[in-house]
Formats: C-alpha cells, sequence, structure tokens
C-alpha cells in the first residue's frame, strides 16, 4: 500500500482541492444514484426516506424524527462516565466556539467604498452523525454546539437507526441531548449505490 504526502502553504486552496480530486476517483455511478435519490425524496417525502431506510439499513425510519421524550429518556438511562464524558466534551467545545465569535467590522476599502463585516448564524443547521460499527457521540458535539453558541435557530441531528432498535445509537440520543439539538432524525447510513457502501462506514 502507497500512501501519498502533499504539504499546502494555505494558498491557492483551488489547486489543493483538485490535486485532492485527482487521487480520489469517484464510484461509477454515484453522481446519478444520489441525483436519482435526492429526487425520489423530493417528490415521495418521508415515504421515500423510509423505504429506502429499509433497503439500506433494513429498518424503516418510520416515523423520521426520533420522539424528543426519547432523547430524554436515553439521557437519564445513560451511565455517569459517559454522561459526565459527553457534558465535558460539550462544555470544552462551547467555550472555543464562543471565543471564535467575532464582533461586527466596519472598513474603508482603497478606492473608497465602505463594508462592514458581520457573522451572521443560518436559520437551521442539519448535523449529519455517521453510524454503523460504532456511535459517534463526538459528531453530535462538534456539529450542534458550535451552531448552538453561534445562534443558529434550529439544529437537528440525523443519524443512521441501529436494526435491533430501529433508532439511533443511545450515546447519540444521550449527546443530542445533552448538546442542545432540537430533534433528532433516523437518516440512511449507507449510500445511495448500495448495501455496503457508506459515506463514512466507521
Amino acid at each position: 500500500m502507497k500512501i501519498r504526502m502533499q504539504a499546502w502553504d494555505g494558498r491557492d486552496p483551488e489547486r489543493l482541492a483538485a490535486s485532492l480530486r485527482s487521487v480520489a476517483s469517484e464510484p461509477d455511478g454515484l453522481t446519478v444514484a444520489v441525483a436519482e435519490t435526492i429526487a425520489r425524496v423530493e417528490a415521495e417525502g418521508d415515504a421515500a426516506v423510509a423505504e429506502l431506510s429499509v433497503r439500506f439499513d433494513g429498518v424503516a425510519a418510520d416515523p423520521v424524527e426520533v420522539p424528543r421524550d426519547r432523547l430524554t429518556a436515553a439521557l437519564a438511562a445513560t451511565t455517569d462516565p459517559l454522561r459526565e464524558a459527553i457534558e465535558a466534551s460539550a462544555a470544552n467545545v462551547r467555550a472555543v466556539a464562543a471565543a471564535q465569535i467575532g464582533e461586527p467590522a466596519a472598513l474603508t476599502l482603497a478606492a473608497g467604498q465602505r463594508i462592514e463585516v458581520a457573522e451572521v448564524a443560518v436559520g437551521s443547521a442539519a448535523i449529519y452523525v455517521p453510524g454503523g460499527r460504532a456511535p459517534y457521540p463526538s459528531s453530535v458535539v462538534m456539529g450542534v454546539v458550535p451552531a448552538r453558541v453561534a445562534g443558529v435557530g434550529r439544529v437537528v441531528v440525523a443519524s443512521p437507526p441501529e436494526a435491533a432498535t430501529g433508532e439511533p445509537a443511545p450515546a447519540v440520543h444521550d449527546a443530542a441531548a445533552i448538546a442542545g439539538a432540537d430533534a433528532a432524525l433516523r437518516r440512511s447510513r449507507r449510500s445511495p449505490t448500495g448495501p455496503g457502501r457508506s459515506p463514512r462506514s466507521t
């Protein structure tokens, strides 16, 4: 196995992106399959999501949204060490995210134009949390907490359901409750190219 290393000095990001794309080929038919899946979900809504969940995960994500009380119940039932670890992680991420929020700035350009720059939170954000061989509560924390600190109005977590329960892993529920997600969705983990492919099957 060969490992190719590249050094990047922070300049010309487009050239770097092109270089990375050249060594990471796209699976055959991926673009078409993704487009077809998006079109189907747009046309059929949750019914399509439920059917695709059965196809890729072996369990129907129906309803797609996990009831809010399930997040609360999962958090109440979790072990103290796991809960404490997630809470400590969320606190650390929250502190760093808060430190990154800058004040609005105004400046005058060389030609005399005056502009103002400000960081403005988006209205809503969705955080995809990988699943499969292990839960990733860290992905919940790293996505939800910064969004909350930035002032995003609605934050939703999407994660694959487990075949045994039909819901995302309990640790994902725990992290969603601790981090402050508004909702959790059951989301297929496998790519539309078929069973066995996953955007991050880890």
